[in-house]
């Protein structure tokens, strides 16, 4: 991998590149396709309350949305900012708001779990964010996702505490890992 530009990285059999606008209507459907999936699994995201394409669109706009392909098929999407979210203002994090990366989204096709897609995006975004001398990467997961808490364990995030968002009742865990 090159250290001086993650515009566009390959690895294995995966390439992760910075969605432009006219990628959004691919991560809009992998989004469509997870949140029915967890529908089907009784998992509530906060992303089911929003309006998803402006935002994903401003987020292309914004270079910080990114989709990962095999063989130019998209089976997954990070966002990738340096912006907190105002929901972890009150999460006791062991870095400073100015000194880490956001990952507000990570998406992968149900039928390409557990094949490195996901663990393929997390590496990616701590890179980016050793490569932007940012000293953490924070993160949260609804708590009723399993799948994504133990993908979070396998690469070794800390869980930060609980936050709750959209009038939800059941809690979205905060996780943060030092780079």
């Amino acid at each position: 991998m090159e250290t001086n530009c993650l515009e566009k990285v390959i690895t294995q059999e995966y390439t992760i590149g910075q969605a432009k606008p006219e990628d959004v209507v691919e991560a809009f459907y992998i989004i469509k396709i997870v949140l029915a999936d967890f529908i089907q699994k009784s998992i509530v995201h906060p992303d089911l309350f929003t309006n998803l394409y402006p935002n994903m669109l401003r987020e292309a706009q914004n270079e910080s949305l990114y989709i990962l392909k095999n063989h130019d098929i998209s089976l997954g999407l990070i966002t990738i900012s340096k912006e907190e979210p105002d929901e972890f203002k009150d999460v006791k994090w062991e870095s400073n708001h100015n000194s880490s990366l956001y990952i507000s989204r990570l998406f992968v096709l149900p039928k390409w779990r557990n094949k490195g897609v996901g663990s393929a995006l997390i590496a990616y975004a701590e890179e980016l964010a050793r490569l932007k001398g940012f000293s953490s990467v924070k993160l949260d997961v609804t708590s009723s996702c399993n799948e994504g808490i133990l993908l979070l364990m396998k690469h070794k995030y800390r869980f930060a505490g609980n936050i709750f968002m959209n009038t939800q009742k059941a809690p979205i865990n905060c996780y943060e890992k030092k780079i």
